[in-house]
């Protein structure tokens, strides 16, 4: 079963319109709302095409399509119209309201792992939303953006349904002082931290803000204070080496004693993106219970990138 086009892009011919593209999962329903207007936005300022991509229910009993391309009982293909419809609207809207941008829609039955991997396998950034802010938030995405995360192994944006305001920050912490606006960044000893500290720099250069490095010493070896905030010093130290960040690049420097998740969550309230790692493909649903990524996506009420490896 394969997908379907509704509008032309820039793309060359016979690839799909994902092609270096932002990519949206976007089902119609309200939850997925917010993700598409943040996409549109990340797209402009990427100077990159948006796609609207749905995944639809092949129901109980699919049946052998009779025509490439669409869907086989007219269950699936009521299914089928009705996702295209929505799609098709909210691409409308978002071309009212970003002129010039190109934008397309791309359907996928969620039986169709292969065509789902192709749509996604060279867009640049994925962009989903979320059901709510309690519970496991990663397995509470919506059923489009659910088949979507694991399929993906681009960096993947998940955009809560509300964001909650930034609130001035009311502690100095025990090395650097975060401000408001920053793109934060989690690092860990992992071998994803190098990867998600690039990519974080360069969404700070992109949208013309401070980045912020938070590190934690909590756990870390040592009897006294000072020698686990020199080791955890000489961390950072060496992965922004490796990295060499932008000269003009703004960096703070965070140490804190707090464990990872909760030092992530109360200094990225102040922030306009949390940046973290996660260790093989993005796959949300999978995330292990007790990782960081996982964590922090239960809670956060703002914006999480999650670099894979």
């Amino acid at each position: 079963m394969t997908g379907t086009r509704t509008d032309a892009t820039t793309g060359e011919p016979g690839r799909p319109a994902t092609d270096g593209h932002v990519v949206v999962g976007y089902d119609g329903s309200w939850h997925s709302r917010p993700a598409l207007a943040c996409a549109a936005q990340e797209a402009t300022s990427r100077g990159l095409g948006l796609t609207l991509l749905s995944v639809v229910p092949a129901g109980r009993d699919p049946e052998p399509e009779p025509v490439a391309g669409s869907p086989g009982t007219s269950a699936h293909r009521e299914e089928w119209e009705r996702a295209s419809a929505a799609a098709g609207i909210a691409a409308a809207k978002v071309r009212d309201l970003v002129p010039g941008l190109p934008v397309a829609v791309e359907l996928v039955l969620d039986v169709d792992a292969a065509r789902l991997r192709e749509h996604l396998s060279r867009c640049r950034l994925l962009v989903v939303g979320d059901r709510g802010r309690q519970g496991a938030r990663a397995f509470l995405l919506g059923s489009t953006s659910r088949q979507l995360v694991r399929a993906a192994h681009c960096p993947v944006l998940v955009v809560p349904e509300q964001t909650s305001a930034k609130r001035e920050p009311g502690t100095e912490h025990e090395l650097g002082v975060p401000h408001p606006g920053a793109v934060m960044v989690g690092l860990g000893n992992g071998p994803e931290a190098e990867q998600a500290l690039r990519l974080a720099a360069d969404e700070a250069l992109r949208r013309g803000r401070p980045l912020h490095v938070l590190r934690s010493y909590a756990g870390a070896p040592g009897q006294h204070r000072s020698h686990r905030v020199e080791l955890a010093w000489a961390a950072v130290h060496e992965q922004l080496r490796v990295v060499r960040l932008e000269a003009g690049l703004q960096v703070t420097v965070i140490l804190t004693a707090d464990p990872p998740t909760e030092a992530l969550l109360h200094h990225g309230r102040l922030a306009d993106l949390v940046v973290v790692g996660s260790r093989g493909p993005i796959a949300l649903a999978r995330l292990a219970a007790d990782s960081v990524s996982r964590a922090l996506l239960d809670s956060a009420s703002w914006p999480v990138l999650v670099v894979p490896r």
